[in-house]
């Protein structure tokens, strides 16, 4: 007898100590029930998976959020670095496709081609969108006196003269008006030419390694590099207008 209640004690003792929550299939919810710690909590709420290196949120049938880890991330120039963690978020069910330390996954995204993916993504967020993407972040490389890093903005792929995905720099009023785009200030185009003012769009994107337009479509400043010759050197051209 004495041995039973021994053995009740020490699984009472346990069911105490070692507090958890689970569900199961169909499970319904009852009012007030959650998983985690009430307010009277005096430590951290641990989420762990410690045999296995991934951790998934997902919502509706579809993984949202995927926490994972790389055991090695190889940079440039034989930079490598261990236990690397990759977070994405937006997920619908496609396999994790974190390329930076942390990755925003448009649900319509697409299937974006791997070749667009550079070994130099890490220390970022990167966002993939319609099969376009965009990082910023840093970028380390290894030199001869040591390691450089530099903040990098990269983004892709279209780069046609009526599809072209443009850097854009954009100013926003509080109009409430979801459609409006906002004043653009400054575009980049894939090919390298910058347009300062409102009236740039795909249709017309800068001719020229810098335009600046006033409030029309009149070029105000253009900056060019021209072939021909000016006292026997080539020539970058700054050509104002009134």
């Amino acid at each position: 007898m004495k041995i039973k209640l021994l053995i009740a004690a020490l699984a009472l003792l346990l069911t105490t100590i070692v507090e958890g929550q689970v569900t199961l299939e169909s499970n319904a919810p009852n009012f007030g029930n959650y998983v985690g710690f009430d307010g009277t909590s005096a430590i951290p709420l641990p989420i762990q998976n410690r045999g296995f290196r991934e951790i998934d949120i997902s919502s509706h049938g579809n993984n949202k959020f995927a926490i994972t880890e790389l055991p090695t991330w190889n940079g440039l120039g034989g930079l490598t670095r261990t236990d690397v963690q990759r977070t994405t978020m937006g997920l619908t069910g496609q396999d994790p496709l974190a390329w930076s330390m942390l990755h925003l996954f448009d649900d319509n995204a697409g299937a974006l081609p791997l070749t667009m993916q550079r070994d130099w993504m890490n220390v970022g967020v990167s966002h993939t969108a319609n099969a376009d993407f965009m990082y910023s972040g840093l970028l380390e490389r290894p030199t001869g006196g040591g390691l450089r890093t530099d903040a990098v903005i990269a983004w892709g792929c279209q780069d046609g003269a009526g599809t072209a995905d443009n850097f854009r720099f954009i100013f926003l009023q509080s109009n409430f008006n979801g459609a409006d785009q906002g004043r653009e200030l400054m575009r980049i185009t894939p090919w390298g030419n910058v347009g300062m003012g409102n009236s740039f769009n795909n249709n017309l994107q800068p001719a020229r390694r810098a335009v600046v337009h006033e409030e029309d479509e009149d070029p105000a400043v253009l900056v060019y590099h021209t072939a021909e010759y000016i006292e026997h050197r080539e020539a970058w051209i700054i050509q104002c207008f009134n």
